[in-house]
């Protein structure tokens, strides 16, 4: 064991990590290759992280010296490219260790070219996030991205400067990218919209030139939307797309037909010009039937009428996740009624529902949600997050009285049976019992003594409910505690982050959801 020792201290002035002579006979080049393969993975799910090199640190007792600060910047490939020169050849042989690509203000153009020569021709997963803290410019980088992109896998364009999008999009006029699966193009949402209505390009060569595209998001970028080859969509995110780049409601329709497999579509802000054909007419298209969609959130549309407009589109009779938020108050501050949007929901167009969000909606009629929950058989979890009146309301306000005493009541009665309601102060609707299969409800915003009412109401009809999360900035005093917990209730505290609720085991429906379904498209 001695001699193993001395040999691991004398390996360290020679090798950041111990003996070249032991570590690599120990294992073949083709299981490091491997390794090295899974390491770059772990690196591209933490980008934000940094590696530890606390085990670097003893080679400095040998005399080792290296620069902390500089290994800490390095990602996962260029690290181990610069432990030894084995390492080194091994890495520089593997071309898959350098198929991730992320170019960011500070990535030097050397990087960027050097990464595109070792990646050979692997399918490449590019991201592109610029926040202008240089004089980076996407001229600098996309002359040499675009020579590859026969190989892009994955586009992903985050930027920070409006209008820079436009720049890149420039570049992908008259292109064929026929391995593309993902594609992001994401923009600042603050651009003038005269510039959206003279330049719009129309990215990539007509149909057929994005034969694998699968994931599409669009937020506050533009496209010429007829004719679009999307025949392979399985999630398509729209957002903040500024008039006069919007699709009309003849494309829009024509998208979602072309789109058979489309599992998730995530629309957040109006979709059509208020001066479309339809949509000033009043006139609706036959809704299409979208048997493929599964996961659907609706966000912030300015008026009910909008949404309205948007889910006579279609029929989605296999939706099982569905999330409507940020349709409480206008730009005044002044709460916006949804019941029209839950009495268009009652006509029974989603079926098969299973988990169901609603974040931030205000419906201030009662019986256009019983009219909805009495249809939703299927109901397993539900969100709910009940607005809460802006802070500089003064006491007695009407929009703080809705909010505040009345919504909450709301939502939960639907839930009650009609000869307990007392408890919870309500007039006795003659409705029957709803949702008898929910088990879960994440509340934000509501009272502890309602939830207890609530759980109360539903174990005395046999269909008790078996777990409650709450916000924690929601009063639940020790009392309800012991209540719900003599309920067979487990209660769990959780915060309200921007992405929905924060939680280990969070299923709820919101944006991490779709950003983590749409991350799985790389093997």
């Amino acid at each position: 064991m001695t001699a193993l020792e001395d040999r691991t201290r004398s390996g360290r002035s020679t090798s950041l990590l111990g003996s070249k002579d032991i570590i690599n006979s120990i294992l073949p080049p083709e299981l490091f290759s491997k390794i090295f393969e899974i390491g770059t993975d772990m690196d591209e799910e933490t980008s934000d992280d940094t590696l530890d090199v606390a085990k670097l640190d003893e080679g400095s007792k040998s005399g080792t010296s290296y620069n902390k600060a500089y290994f800490n910047s390095l990602d996962f490939a260029s690290l181990v490219s610069q432990i030894c020169s084995t390492w080194r050849e091994i890495a520089l042989s593997t071309p898959t260790l350098w198929g991730y690509l992320y170019v960011a203000d500070e990535t030097p153009v050397e990087m960027i070219t050097t990464w595109l020569d070792r990646s050979k021709a692997v399918p490449l997963d590019i991201e592109i996030d610029l926040e202008n803290k240089g004089q980076r410019t996407v001229h600098d980088f996309m002359p040499f991205l675009i020579t590859h992109i026969s190989r892009w896998r994955s586009f992903r364009c985050h930027m920070a400067i409006a209008g820079q999008i436009l720049q890149v999009m420039a570049y992908l006029v008259g292109k064929d990218a026929p391995a593309l699966e993902v594609l992001t193009l994401d923009d600042p949402d603050n651009l003038e919209n005269i510039w959206y209505k003279h330049i719009v390009h129309s990215i990539f060569a007509g149909p057929g030139s994005l034969p694998k595209l699968k994931f599409l998001t669009l937020w506050s970028s533009p496209m010429v939307w007829a004719s679009r080859p999307f025949a392979n969509l399985v999630y398509l995110q729209l957002g903040s797309i500024k008039e006069g780049a919007r699709p009309t409601v003849k494309q829009f329709v024509t998208l979602l037909q072309g789109s058979p497999t489309l599992e998730s579509l995530l629309m957040s802000g109006d979709m059509f010009d208020p001066d479309d054909p339809f949509r000033s007419s009043g006139q609706v298209p036959d809704p299409i039937t979208l048997d493929s969609l599964q996961h659907l959130i609706i966000k912030g549309f300015k008026t009910p009428s909008s949404v309205n407009h948007t889910l006579r589109l279609f029929n989605a009779p296999r939706l099982i996740q569905l999330d409507i938020s940020d349709l409480c108050f206008d730009s005044e501050g002044e709460p916006l009624d949804f019941s029209s949007t839950f009495d268009l929901l009652s006509d029974g167009v989603f079926p098969k529902l299973e988990m169901l969000r609603m974040a931030y909606v205000i419906c201030a009629n009662p019986r256009s949600l019983e009219g909805w929950f009495c249809n939703l058989t299927r109901l397993q979890k539900l969100n709910l997050v009940i607005p809460r009146a802006p802070t500089d309301d003064p006491v007695g306000n009407s929009s703080q009285d809705l909010v505040e005493t009345e919504l909450p009541l709301h939502f939960l009665r639907a839930f009650v049976p009609p000869k307990l309601r007392s408890t919870l102060e309500l007039p006795i609707l003659p409705v029957h019992l709803v949702c008898p299969v929910l088990e879960e409800i994440t509340a934000s915003g509501i009272p502890g003594n309602i939830l207890v009412s609530c759980a109360e109401a539903r174990k005395s009809q046999g269909v008790p409910l078996k777990r409650i999360m709450h916000d924690a900035r929601d009063k639940v005093n020790g009392l309800c505690r012991e209540r719900l917990e003599e309920l067979g209730v487990e209660l769990t505290e959780y915060e309200e982050t921007c992405y929905g609720v924060e939680s280990d085991d969070d299923e709820g429906m919101d944006e991490g959801i779709f950003h983590h379904f749409a991350a799985q498209i790389n093997p």
